[in-house]
């Protein structure tokens, strides 16, 4: 049994990696070398999770789960902090 749902999950996972972000242009480590190399440049990254469902996502696997990569320079960081 415990095969079985290894198997499963890896099965899952192989099929989700081909296009884990919401815009469906990246596989995982082509997404993740993309995280990578903002967070070296820039000290920071941010990824927003998205599950359930949206306008224009499609499920891949089955799988209702997206990540979004967001560009830290584009951030809007005014809006953290409470005015004063």
């Amino acid at each position: 049994m415990a095969a079985e749902l290894a198997a499963d999950i890896r099965r899952l996972w192989a099929e989700w990696s081909v296009s884990p972000d919401v815009t469906g242009q990246y596989t995982r480590p082509v997404l993740e070398r993309l995280l990578l190399r903002t967070w070296l440049r820039d000290g920071e990254v941010f990824a927003q999770m998205v599950s359930g469902a949206g306008n224009g996502l499609e499920r891949t696997a089955g799988v209702p789960f997206w990540l979004e990569a967001m560009e830290p320079d584009l951030f809007p960081c005014a809006l953290m902090n409470p005015p004063d």
